[in-house]
Order: structure tokens, then sequence, then C-alpha cells
């Protein structure tokens, strides 16, 4: 499953809170093997890293999540291509 053009912006929107600065940085982001893939890019990218690791700071522990003993994760991100699915419909109309 290859990465879609909008898939890619919609990445550095929701995760890193910006827009690409270039059309090469969506192309490099294209490149990703899947949706899990990609995330795992930019999740662990120096930028992530730097703006929530200053954001986190001071910042309060919710204690209600300590004792949560699973967390269903969605691997394939389905929530997140539905969204640019609708995005982009909304676009088309």
């Amino acid at each position: 499953m290859s990465i879609t053009r909008e898939e890619a912006v919609f990445a550095y929107r929701l995760i890193l809170g910006r827009e690409p600065e270039n059309e090469q940085v969506i192309e490099e982001a294209m490149a990703a093997d899947n949706l899990a893939h990609l995330r795992r890019v930019f999740l662990g990218s120096a930028e992530f890293s730097r703006k929530y690791d200053e954001s986190a700071r001071g910042a309060l522990h919710v204690g209600r999540f300590q004792d949560v003993s699973e967390v269903d994760i969605d691997l394939d991100c389905t929530a997140v291509r539905a969204a640019v699915q609708k995005s982009a419909t909304v676009a088309a109309e």
C-alpha cells in the first residue's frame, strides 16, 4: 500500500502541526512503505521530539490514565484514511 499525496500532507498537519515546506518533503513522505511506517517516521523525527518535549515540560500527568491496562490502537490508520477521503470529497465538491 503506497502513501498518497493527501496522506503525506495530512501527516504534516496532524503530527507536526504545520504545512510541508515543499514538494520534495511530500514526495519523501510518500516513499514510506505504509501508514504505520509514515507514522513512525514522523513520531520519531527530531522536529516532533523538539516540539513536544518542550511543550510537555511542566505538564501535569493525567492520573486517570495510569490505571488503564489496555489501549486499542488502530495500526492500519483507518480513521486517518477516512478523514483524508472525506476531506478530499468535500474539497472536490
